[in-house]
C-alpha cells in the first residue's frame, strides 16, 4: 500500500472537504465536531478531540469512510483517525468581591499596588 509524503495543510483541505460533505447531507453534529477545533497530526493519526461521548459514538460510523476517504486523497494508507473524547477543565465559579478580588489578584499582582496607592478598600 502506498505512503505517499504530505503536508499537515495538504490533510487539512481534505478534512474541510468531508467536513462539508457531512454537511451537504444534513450531518450538522458531525461537521460541528469536525470544524471547531483543528485536528492535530501526530504522525500518521490524525486527531480530533469530540465533546462528549454520544458523538463519538456516532463519528465511529462515520470514522470508516473518513479514513478511506483521506487515504485515497492523500495516497498514503496508514493514516488512522482516533477521536478521543475532549477533556473539560474544572472552572471555578467566582461569586463573592473577595473572590472576584483574589482571582483578579492572581491575574495581575500588581493591582496590589494599585490599591494600596489609591487607599481602595477592595479586599
Amino acid at each position: 500500500m502506498p505512503k505517499k509524503e504530505y503536508t499537515y495543510d495538504a490533510m487539512l483541505v481534505f478534512w474541510n472537504k468531508y467536513a462539508e460533505s457531512l454537511l451537504k447531507r444534513g450531518n450538522l453534529s458531525l461537521h460541528s465536531a469536525m470544524v471547531s477545533e483543528k485536528p492535530k497530526l501526530e504522525n500518521n493519526t490524525i486527531i480530533c478531540e469530540i465533546p462528549n461521548q454520544a458523538l463519538v459514538a456516532q463519528f465511529d460510523t462515520e470514522k470508516i469512510k473518513l479514513i478511506q476517504y483521506i487515504r485515497e486523497n492523500l495516497n498514503n494508507y496508514s493514516i488512522q483517525v482516533s477521536t478521543p473524547v475532549a477533556t473539560i477543565e474544572n472552572i471555578k465559579m467566582i461569586f463573592t468581591d473577595r473572590e472576584k478580588y483574589s482571582h483578579m489578584l492572581e491575574k495581575n499582582p500588581l493591582l496590589e499596588n494599585f490599591v494600596k496607592t489609591l487607599n481602595l478598600d477592595l479586599q
